[in-house]
């Protein structure tokens, strides 16, 4: 039944009563704008912090929108957060065409919105994504003057110039816009677009890093941990490590819990460093499921266990780890926990070796020598002791400096070959290792190599 209107004699009582006649619509935008704000929009209401899309209601934001744009068709910034509310809904096309609407009328976030998704999907638009990034920037909204940097630095839809690239992401850093901070960081410790500069590039990791994201917050640990662009400071990387790590970020975990247990002797940071690898872990972290399961095997920080290193080495092998794979051989080989199988040690050295782990080129080097698993072949082995010789391994130059095994005439043989070709070695190549032989051997060792594998 139709609701009768109110007659005009009755619309001048109420305004002369002073009642507030509601309007038509009686959403007024505030659920749309609850529902589908962007942080990063700066015309949001005071108030409104906003939604990431990823976690948007989208049911209740596109109903609250589509009724807020009834009510006020004009209002640009309904349009927007109904594209956010489609994209939440996966309405690809009804988003396109609400960011469109709100592009058009000459609202930057919706412009830099719709370039974003112009750059995705299977066939992109990039010229057009650049053009409106670029409008976008012109207005002083900080995201579209990163996008703009990254299309320049990437040479996405216009000629790269990574100097254009760093002007962009400064303008964007300016305003405290933490990805184009860490994208300065990334140039400047590249010297991409500016001259490389470690400090400034190190003083930019700490800003980014500053506004909470756990992923920069690793990266900043690494820097300390590795002193790749200052000085190693453990004390540093343990704080970046940490902080990251009580965010939840499940990498950063592992590699704190690697830090603590390189400072074992210090306090209880062995028992730390397990409670880490634990966590990460659980997490599906395969380093630290190795770990766990080293400790095991050895009985540092838990009780020797060797079924459970076995569990531990395995899970992380199947998860493609390079360690646990060789840990995993060498149980086979050496019929620690499981029964002696010669094959099964070679097929885990050689899924390690696939991934470059320098330790199972040095223990697949002894089945060839003496033939266990595969052919007795001297020159390969030899070929793999020298692999892992280059590689820093560090069993390596101390097996063939003080042999455990007898090794085959050809394997020495050829290990002088290799050393001569390179220019390591000047004597007779007879399989002999004197005081010359032992001298290349030194000198083929990798030492840059051997302190990466020790800091590992």
């Amino acid at each position: 039944m139709r609701r009768p209107s109110l007659s005009t004699s009755s619309l001048a009582l109420l305004l002369a009563l002073g009642t507030s006649l509601p309007a038509i619509a009686a959403d007024d935008g505030a659920d749309c704008d609850r529902y589908a704000a962007s942080a990063l929009d700066p015309k949001k209401p005071a108030g409104i912090v906003g939604v990431e899309t990823e976690v948007i209601d989208a049911k209740k934001a596109v109903s609250a929108c589509e009724a807020a744009i009834k009510s006020a068709s004009g209002e640009l910034r309904y349009s927007f957060q109904l594209g956010r509310a489609y994209l939440a809904a996966k309405r690809i096309g009804d988003a396109v065409n609400a960011f469109t609407k709100a592009s058009d009328g000459g609202y930057a976030i919706a412009s830099n919105q719709l370039g974003e998704l112009l750059s995705a999907g299977g066939s992109p638009d990039l010229g057009r994504a650049v053009k409106l990034y670029d409008a976008a920037a012109k207005t002083g909204l900080p995201i579209a003057s990163y996008n703009l940097g990254v299309a320049y630095r990437d040479g996405l839809g216009i000629t790269a110039d990574t100097r254009k690239a760093v002007e962009n992401f400064q303008i964007a850093a300016n305003a405290k816009f933490p990805p184009a901070i860490y994208a300065l960081a990334l140039a400047y410790r590249d010297g991409t677009g500016v001259e490389q500069d470690s400090n400034t590039a190190v003083a930019l990791f700490r800003t980014a890093a500053g506004f909470g994201d756990p992923k920069i917050m690793d990266e900043l640990g690494d820097i300390y941990d590795q002193g790749d662009l200052v000085e190693e400071n453990d004390d540093e990387a343990i704080k970046w490590y940490q902080a990251a790590a009580e965010k939840g970020y499940v990498p950063a975990m592992s590699h704190l819990a690697f830090v603590l247990g390189d400072k074992k002797d210090v306090g209880d940071n062995l028992k730390k460093s397990i409670e880490w690898h634990q966590k990460a872990a659980d997490g599906g972290e395969a380093a630290s499921m190795n770990a766990i399961g080293y400790a095991y095997d050895e009985g540092e920080g838990l009780e020797k266990n060797v079924d459970e290193a076995i569990k531990w080495y395995r899970r992380a092998a199947e998860l493609g780890d390079p360690e646990a794979l060789n840990n995993m051989g060498a149980m086979y080989d050496l019929g620690t926990g499981v029964p002696l199988d010669y094959a099964k040690a070679v097929d885990y050295y050689q899924q390690a070796i696939a991934k470059d782990q320098a330790l199972a080129h040095f223990n697949l080097a002894f089945l060839y020598a003496e033939g266990h698993g595969v052919p007795l072949d001297g020159v390969k082995a030899a070929e793999l002791m020298m692999t892992a010789l280059r590689a820093g391994e560090q069993a390596a130059k101390d097996e063939l400096a003080k042999p455990t095994i007898t090794w085959p005439k050809e394997f020495r043989v050829d290990i002088q070959r290799r050393l001569k070709e390179a220019g390591e070695f000047a004597g007779t190549v007879d399989g002999t290792f004197g005081t010359d032989t032992i001298t290349a051997i030194d000198q083929a060792f990798d030492s840059d190599n051997a302190a990466e594998n020790e800091a590992e």
